[in-house]
């Protein structure tokens, strides 16, 4: 069975599967502490990155709001 199947099993209507809250702008201080924490490092990340040899172009693959391609094309 493939795991689209097993989530076709278990999903109702009234289950919310993944996030349900949103991460980039909620106001719970533990969720903002570690999405800002996540992001620094992300920064950090790119930055040494980008400073060895900076890319002509990036391709980003996931799922997700689009808040770390947005931040990527601000770059």
């Amino acid at each position: 069975m493939n795991m689209l199947a097993k989530h076709a099993d278990v999903e109702t209507p009234d289950v919310v599967i993944g996030n349900y809250c949103h991460k980039y702008t909620s106001r719970n201080p533990a969720i903002r502490w570690l999405t800002n924490r996540f992001l620094r490092q992300l920064d950090a990340t790119l930055d040494a990155v980008g400073a060895a040899d900076p890319p002509d172009s990036v391709l980003e693959v996931g799922c997700g709001e689009g808040e770390i391609t947005g931040r990527l094309h601000e770059r």
